[in-house]
């Protein structure tokens, strides 16, 4: 394949996917991520004292989880069976 169409190529790929992300900007996130996973999502209101303890719980776990795997990274050659 030549340089030219290649180039042209190239930005015909980069026009499309900067119209997909455009469409994907005026979404809200929520849609985005209830598409992705199926599942809908439950709204957190930061003044219910159970949505803040539930806030609170996830906060604590995400970070002992980064501090653990900062110790002890997940390798991939773990998973392969030989």
């Amino acid at each position: 394949m030549q340089d030219n169409e290649m180039k042209k190529r190239m930005e015909n790929y980069e026009r499309i996917i900067r119209e997909i992300l455009g469409a994907f900007s005026k979404l809200e996130f929520h849609i985005i991520l209830e598409s992705t996973i199926h599942r809908k999502i439950i709204p957190v209101d930061k003044n219910d004292e159970r949505d803040k303890l539930l806030l609170e719980d996830i906060r604590t776990i995400v970070n002992d989880f980064a501090i653990e795997y900062n110790r002890t990274p997940i390798l991939h050659s773990i998973f392969i069976k030989n």
